[in-house]
């Protein structure tokens, strides 16, 4: 019997498998696509479930919120990584981190106004960067390399 967490991630693909498009079709729209792949599956119900502006779900959403009103880069990064993993996504990934690097400060505290540079926050943004193919020593203005190495125990 598959562990829980791949019977989640099982349950996750097939449901994203079969998902049905709720709006009408237009006589120009194409045909959706579909697929056996559980990763490409699992990719396509990611990718709906970023959040615009407005904080809900959309198409043209670009990260994830924490309680609807505060940047998730957790999740954000999160989902670059499995976007990433699945071969799958690439203008979703473009938008999600273009989006990071706008709100890595919120995320990762690197002006210091809460006590931070978290490091850990700083780390994850550096990663979630460099998947994405951006400059994690120019990530929304900050070294986040350095920022790691100025913030190293000398012991």
């Amino acid at each position: 019997m598959p562990s829980t967490p791949r019977r989640f991630s099982l349950a996750a693909a097939a449901l994203a498998a079969v998902l049905v498009v709720t709006a009408a079709p237009d006589a120009g729209a194409a045909t959706p696509q579909t697929t056996t792949d559980p990763a490409k599956a699992a990719a396509g119900w990611l990718v709906q479930r970023f959040v615009d502006a407005s904080g809900k779900p959309s198409p043209s959403g670009d990260h994830f919120e924490f309680s609807g009103h505060f940047f998730d880069g957790g999740t954000t990064a999160d989902a670059i990584f499995a976007l990433a993993a699945a071969k799958a996504g690439k203008s979703k990934i473009d938008a999600a981190i273009t989006y990071f690097a706008k709100h890595v400060d919120d995320y990762a505290d690197l002006s210091k106004a809460f006590g931070g540079p978290f490091d850990g926050g700083v780390a994850k943004s550096a990663l979630a960067a460099i998947v994405a193919g951006a400059d994690p020593r120019d990530f929304g203005g900050f070294d986040l390399m350095q920022t790691l190495k100025d913030d190293e125990c000398p012991a």
